[in-house]
């Protein structure tokens, strides 16, 4: 049992990311990164919610496989999009608050399993993630603007041209 739960599934979960995140990667220089990554965020978050209705390991095995290709997607489309929202100088603390609030998830999302699966069930805490992150979802789609690709770039403003970017005290061309 412990072998298939805390072997197979993270196995899966993993090896299958991936090359997902390679390829969500690649489509998010052609296609709208906010589209994508809203997408792959619902893609994520149904087989969580599913998940209240899992009756077979093979049914687990599927949804935690779609959840882990889901997060590993989402992973470069929103570096990508804090790259070009936020200047060099507050993109490395952008990107750490996003790493630390991650880890904060995924260490909430255990918190949860381990206090209320013993007491509810272990698929309660699946949905107990998942609604708040489909509602939070739905604000995105609405709320979310695509970045401008390279807007913050120095060295794309320096080539063709632009303002002073905020706190760099670079200008661009």
């Amino acid at each position: 049992r412990d072998e298939k739960l805390g072997g197979a599934i993270s196995v899966a979960f993993f090896l299958l990311g991936a090359p997902v995140a390679l390829l969500i990667g690649w489509f998010a220089d052609s296609l709208p990164r906010k589209n994508l990554f809203c997408s792959v965020l619902f893609l994520g978050q149904l087989p969580a919610l599913a998940t209240l209705w899992v009756t077979e390991y093979w049914q687990l095995f599927a949804t935690r496989t779609v959840t882990g290709i889901a997060i590993a997607g989402a992973t470069p489309l929103l570096f990508s999009m804090l790259g070009d929202t936020f200047g060099v100088s507050a993109r490395v603390k952008v990107s750490a608050l996003i790493s630390v609030a991650i880890q904060l998830g995924g260490a909430g999302g255990q918190f949860i399993a381990g206090t209320l699966g013993p007491v509810y069930g272990w698929r309660v805490p699946f949905g107990l993630v998942a609604v708040p992150a489909l509602i939070l979802n739905l604000i995105a789609v609405v709320c979310l603007t695509e970045p401008a690709r390279g807007r913050s770039e120095v060295a794309l403003k320096m080539r063709f041209g632009g303002e002073e970017e905020e706190g760099t005290g670079e200008k661009g061309g």
